[in-house]
């Protein structure tokens, strides 16, 4: 699923799942919420239900149908949705390696030429575009 959100994009095919949560409790009633990481460092959910679930959409005649939806999500939040719905070895394992308490998130709105770049240095080098633009900074 593609959205734009507060000028922002969301892919679920180019960014990072990191998690599931899935309530199967029948078809109609079936929840299924995937927590994912965007190339950024932004978290976001894509929230998937069945007719009779929050993410049901209303057609007419009061009829309900299965929908969709993703939610942005700060850092704090994508760590309190994964405290409810992931193991705690699996939290560690996605969290406990990007907590530095020396570090803010920040957006940066660059061209698409230099965002490209930017993207192929960190998979060339294999490491994050984070890691690269402090790197720039500091030397």
């Amino acid at each position: 699923m593609k959205k734009i959100i507060n000028d922002k994009r969301y892919n679920t095919d180019t960014a990072k799942a990191l998690a599931v949560s899935s309530c199967n409790i029948g078809k109609i009633s079936q929840v299924v919420e995937t927590l994912y990481r965007k190339n950024t460092g932004e978290y976001f959910l894509h929230c998937e239900g069945g007719p009779a679930t929050k993410y049901a959409r209303f057609l007419r005649n009061n009829s309900w149908t299965s929908g969709e939806m993703i939610l942005p999500l700060t850092l704090s939040e994508a760590e309190e949705w994964s405290k409810d719905h992931i193991s705690e070895e699996d939290f560690s394992e996605i969290f406990d390696h990007n907590y530095d308490p020396e570090k803010k998130t920040i957006t940066l709105r660059l061209s698409k030429a230099a965002r490209r770049a930017l993207k192929d240095m960190a998979s060339e080098g294999n490491t994050s575009m984070s890691e690269i633009v402090e790197a720039l900074i500091l030397h």
